[in-house]
């Protein structure tokens, strides 16, 4: 017996190259260690310890699907309320698109995320969810159709990395001329001194 669940993996010279935590239903269950890997012709398995000193076996399938499985700890999880269908409005359809920088038509190996991940982020609901989205999907870089599984890059949100655009530095002249009234004085003068040699 199995669960689909949406997990947050370590991804360094791969994607999803070690899990870091998980959600069940609503619940964050966070990973100390993992005690255990190993690899099956359907997918790559981790026997993970959580923070709380339980064990869980998780499974990577080749597509990239995160499911936990039965086996220790896992039984308890797994007798939970079954699988909640969510429908997306258009609304968080497109919201959903504005985090997606390509799909795997267009990035290639690049695309390492399902959408449907996404669609977690951009509603809040993490864990036993199902989505159903209300109409299809756009990737904004190929105008390919998307549904819930297709395998995408996500792209970096402005709330954990602001634009470089939007943080002024000292020799960043604004729009008004060099004047900045939040600046403080030194850049202000050191403003005023660049103008000046290049007048």
């Amino acid at each position: 017996m199995s669960l689909p669940i949406d997990v947050r993996a370590y991804a360094g010279y791969r994607a999803n190259e070690r899990p870091i935590c998980f959600y069940v239903d609503e619940n964050l269950i966070t990973i100390e260690e993992v005690e255990l890997r190993w690899f099956n012709p359907d997918g790559e398995y981790f026997r993970v310890r959580s923070v709380k000193g339980k064990r869980y076996l998780l499974r990577c399938s080749i597509e990239g699907e995160w499911t936990l499985r039965s086996g220790y700890d896992g039984a308890e999880l797994l007798a939970r309320p079954s699988v909640e269908v969510v429908t997306v409005d258009p609304g968080l359809i497109r919201e959903a698109e504005r985090r997606t920088a390509g799909c795997e038509r267009c990035r290639g190996e690049d695309a390492d995320h399902l959408f449907d991940s996404i669609l977690a982020d951009v509603t809040g609901k993490h864990g036993s969810f199902e989505f159903v989205m209300s109409e299809p999907a756009q990737c904004p870089n190929c105008h390919g159709e998307l549904d819930e599984k297709a395998l995408v890059k996500a792209r970096r949100h402005e709330r954990w990395w602001p634009h470089p655009l939007s943080v002024r530095s000292a020799n960043t002249f604004p729009s008004d001329g060099g004047r900045d009234r939040e600046a403080e004085p030194h850049q202000q003068g050191l403003r005023t001194s660049l103008q000046d040699l290049y007048r």
